[in-house]
Order: C-alpha cells, then structure tokens, then sequence
C-alpha cells in the first residue's frame, strides 16, 4: 500500500529538489487552487521562504536561484504548459520531461564553449530523448554544436528582454 502525502508535503519535497525556484515555477508545477493556498501556507508558517521582490520561492535562506536550471524550467513551461510528468536530470541535462503528448524531453543549458563535453555525454546516452531542446546563448554556439552531431536539436536562444527564441536547423 502506497504512503500518501500531503499537498504541503509534495510542496516541500519540490522545493528541496529543485532549490531556489521562480514562484511562477511554483505555481506552474502546482497548478491546483489547493496547491496556492497551501503554498501561502508555508510561506506565513516560515517552512519556505520568498525574497523580497517574491520572485523566487526557497526552502532557506539566503535565497540563492541556479540559473540554468531557471532557464531550463522557462523553457519547459513556456513551451509545453504543463507536463505529464518532469525531474531534474543527470548533468549536463538540466530537466527531462514527458509531455502532454507522451513525448520525452531533455533540456540543457550549454555554457560558452562546453559544447564539445556536452555533445560527446549526450550521445553516448543509451535512453536518447525524442526530443533534445539546448538553450544557448548565441547563434554561433548553435553552429558548433550542429558540426559535433546529427541529432535534430530545438535550440532555445536566450534573448536580453528575457524569453527565448526557439530554432531548429535541418
């Protein structure tokens, strides 16, 4: 017989997964109009905690976000809304994703210059994803990666505004 948890329990459980997250993340993850009570629950019970501009959401202090793991969760929200199901990843991925329609998705953030390490761990996955999305910070990354392999990739271009440009080349 399975052990039930809490929604609140979920909640913490999340939060101490993934760290610091962006509260829209939150929300995201835990759509549900229990879910925003509980989480304003935990944040007046002191058990999370949001800095001061309540863009992210932390289970302590100091609250200290991992941007890459931010973008990737934009990227993932962004693109497919609400997943089936998503988790953290073994590095270099960030996130791994089942879509609404069943499709199975990997979203790496690639440093300036680390394509070659990444590329060469990716594909010596014995689980390759349907999927494969690399945010990127400039065009010229997406080239460089394109010349190390011939899997299809979704680039998401990380644009100054914020938001992504997404690009796929044949």
């Amino acid at each position: 017989m399975g052990v039930h948890k809490s929604m609140a329990e979920l909640i913490i459980d999340f939060v101490e997964e993934y760290g610091a997250l962006r509260t829209r993340h939150l929300y995201a993850a835990f759509p549900c109009r229990e879910a925003k009570r509980e989480i304003q629950y935990l944040l007046n019970n002191k058990r999370l905690f949001q800095n001061v501009g309540g863009e992210f959401i932390s289970d302590q202090l100091p609250i200290e976000p991992v941007f890459s793991l931010m973008y990737a969760l934009d990227v993932l929200f962004e693109r497919f809304g609400q997943p089936r199901d998503f988790g953290k990843g073994d590095a270099p991925v960030e996130i791994y994703a089942i879509t609404k329609d069943g499709v199975y998705v990997e979203i790496t953030c690639v440093e300036k210059h680390d394509e070659t390490h990444v590329i060469s761990t990716l594909e010596n996955d014995s689980d390759p994803p349907d999927l494969q999305i690399f945010i990127i910070e400039d065009l010229e990354q997406a080239r460089r990666i394109q010349s190390l392999t011939k899997n299809k990739i979704l680039y998401a271009l990380k644009v100054k505004a914020g938001g992504f440009n997404y690009l796929e080349f044949d």
